[in-house]
């Protein structure tokens, strides 16, 4: 299976993690976003979306972080996406919350700005995007889950915490934003 990717990405980033728990073997595909490479007609030729994650597996081809987890944990069996139908519901909640409430105010009102330059905001739009990232915070802290129940939904939060790291670590040509130094 081939996962094009990069590891900057909040979205690749659980993929991998997954991936590493239960070695998976993966044959990784860089995807240079900083440069534009998934607008270049090489890479919109295998996705069209020109988003990462997207994954090969033969003929079959899926993007989608939390559909490309769920595939992959279903086809190797993986202890972290429950078979139970209520416990795998919970995660499946999670997961979406992560991506339609949580993954929104992180990345594109906290991270993005900080990273690309043409994602800027002005100091009052920035503090309501932390405002609202504080509340979501929040919010899901209050959500009651078990151990069993999380672990899926938890790589996708644990992978947006070296969301970051991983950028102030590339290559220096792989940096748009002099914050990133």
């Amino acid at each position: 299976m081939k996962l094009y990717y990069h590891p900057a990405s909040t979205t690749c980033r659980p993929i991998m993690l997954l991936a590493a728990a239960d070695k998976l073997a993966l044959d990784y595909q860089l995807v240079d976003l900083f440069t534009g490479e998934n607008y270049q007609q090489a890479f919109t030729a295998i996705n069209p979306n020109q988003a990462v994650p997207y994954l090969e597996d033969g003929d079959f081809r899926l993007g989608e972080s939390s559909a490309i987890l769920k595939y992959l944990a279903d086809k190797h069996d993986s202890p972290a996406y429950p078979k139970d139908l209520q416990r795998r519901a919970r995660v499946n909640e999670r997961m979406d919350w992560f991506n339609t409430n949580y993954y929104r105010e992180w990345a594109y009102h906290l991270i993005y700005p900080q990273v690309f330059p043409t994602h800027l905001r002005s100091p009052d739009v920035a503090q309501k995007a932390t405002l609202d990232f504080e509340r979501a915070t929040r919010l899901y802290d209050t959500q009651s889950m078990t151990k069993s129940d999380f672990d899926t939904a938890r790589a996708q939060y644990d992978a947006t915490q070296g969301q970051l790291q991983a950028a102030r670590t590339s290559p220096p040509s792989l940096r748009l934003s002099p914050r990133l130094r």
